[in-house]
């Protein structure tokens, strides 16, 4: 059929001849699908994963964090900077995995935490370029120092964080909408997942029974020992072994009877007045007890201990005989006294020696201040004396040397001066008898020299020696 088209004139004609072609647009179709959305972006920030310490200013530590993908590599002399906590800017070195090496800068205008701090795990790090100049705020915008945690969302950006608004703490995510905060503590059974392991300080173990005990089953491993029955001991295995419960052995881990060589006796048992003696050098023996009236007697060097009687002769027993040195009495006994020299006795006078200084006198019978003896007893006694001095020149060169007792003279001595002004020992001795125990005895120098005689100030030059014999 033919078509007609309405000229611009308005004309209608009729089209017979060539045939013209028009398009005429047709209905708009259907919208087409909407494409698929795009990848999330990667997390702008993220944490320490082991403490670190910071270090002093200048100087590099590695830094181990959670993921370090977002972290640059760098090349082309680029500087990047490291916000870490609140430790504060580190210039970023190396990176390797997710560990980086960093430098404590100089120069900041806010100066990083103290070195030797340190920093805990879970701080939260960002990536920066270097630290300029503080800029001023801007009217109704965040001032330049801000820094944000940016949450995206298909490829959009649907909210901003302040770091600076959260208080000091951990920082926890508590809604569903990824929006973080701060935390004074962390609650384990909700918190924490999973078992601390050792690594971190922990035991790597959920749970227990009562009794167990922990003990290192290799350098990053804890294990449970089990409690076994009431009785037993826990004994080291050995060096790098585990430990384990067993009976203290009487040979090995020391039970029952504790031997001589490890401090016992060895000795289980014992019957009432046993003693104990060393019967060999790791050995101890029981001596049993005898009847009454023995005593326990030294058998000698190397040599057991045996009961008997204490002997008179060989033992001393009852009263020391005065064939082993004593009195043969049980009162009296010896004295020995001596002068410190000085005592003058004028020509022709006489006096009684003192002997000022006690060196024996167990019984207290020596006078030291008079020079007198008094024995005590009845019976016989021996005296003995030294006198050291010397005579001045004169005429007699004579003098007597006595024993007195009870201030009359029992023994006397006359003895002529060969050398004057020169000391010399003179000497006198004897038993005599003692007829009461109440009397005296004393040593009596009569100077029948014109001249002084004088005691020497040798040490022990003048003496005297007393003891009982008999009473």
């Amino acid at each position: 059929m033919p078509s007609q088209l309405i000229s611009s004139s308005g004309c209608c004609t009729t089209c017979d001849d060539d045939p013209i072609t028009v398009q005429v647009p047709g209905p708009a179709g259907a919208d087409g699908a909407a494409g698929a959305a795009g990848a999330d972006g990667e997390d702008a920030f993220t944490t320490t994963a082991a403490q670190f310490t910071v270090p002093a200013v200048g100087a590099n530590v590695t830094v181990t964090l959670t993921d370090a993908s977002f972290v640059p590599q760098i090349s082309n002399g680029a500087e990047f900077y490291l916000s870490i906590g609140n430790a504060g800017y580190f210039l970023l070195v190396s990176k390797s995995g997710n560990d980086v090496v960093v430098t404590n800068p100089s120069g900041l205008s806010t100066a990083n935490a103290a070195p030797t701090t340190v920093i805990a795990v879970g701080a939260i790090v960002t990536v920066s370029g270097p630290p300029g100049v503080d800029g001023a705020a801007g009217a109704g915008g965040a001032p330049d120092t801000a820094t944000y945690i940016i949450q995206t969302a298909n490829g959009s950006l649907g909210s901003a964080q302040v770091l600076g608004s959260l208080a000091s703490g951990f920082l926890k995510v508590t809604t569903t909408t990824g929006v973080l905060s701060s935390v004074t503590d962390i609650t384990a059974s909700t918190d924490i997942t999973g078992t601390v392991p050792v690594a971190n300080g922990g035991t790597n173990i959920a749970s227990y029974t009562v009794g167990d005990v922990l003990y290192a089953s290799g350098a990053t491993t804890l294990t449970k020992l089990a409690g076994v029955a009431t009785g037993n001991a826990l004994i080291s295995g050995g060096v790098a072994t585990a430990p384990a419960y067993g009976k203290i052995g009487l040979t090995t881990h020391v039970s029952g009877t504790l031997p001589a060589a490890n401090g016992g006796t060895g000795i289980a048992s014992y019957t009432i007045g046993d003693v104990v003696y060393a019967s060999g050098a790791t050995a101890l023996s029981a001596l049993a007890g005898v009847a009454t009236g023995n005593a326990l007697i030294s058998g000698g060097v190397a040599t057991a201990p045996a009961y008997g009687k204490i002997g008179l002769t060989t033992h001393v027993s009852g009263t020391l005989p005065v064939a082993n040195g004593g009195s043969g009495q049980t009162i009296g006994g010896y004295v020995y006294a001596y002068a410190a020299g000085g005592q003058v006795i004028a020509g022709t006078t006489a006096a009684v020696v003192v002997f000022g200084t006690e060196g024996f006198d167990p019984n207290n019978t020596f006078n030291n201040g008079t020079g007198v003896w008094t024995p005590g007893v009845v019976g016989k006694v021996f005296i003995s004396a030294t006198i050291l001095g010397q005579f001045a020149a004169s005429g007699t060169n004579r003098y007597k040397l006595s024993v007195r007792r009870n201030g009359s003279v029992v023994y006397t001595k006359v003895i002529d001066v060969v050398t004057y002004n020169v000391d010399t020992s003179y000497s006198i001795d004897g038993i005599f008898d003692c007829p009461a125990n109440t009397d005296t005895f004393d040593i009596y120098l009569d100077n029948l020299n014109a001249g002084n005689f004088t005691t020497a100030t040798t040490a022990q030059g003048t003496a005297f020696f007393a003891k009982i014999l008999s009473a």
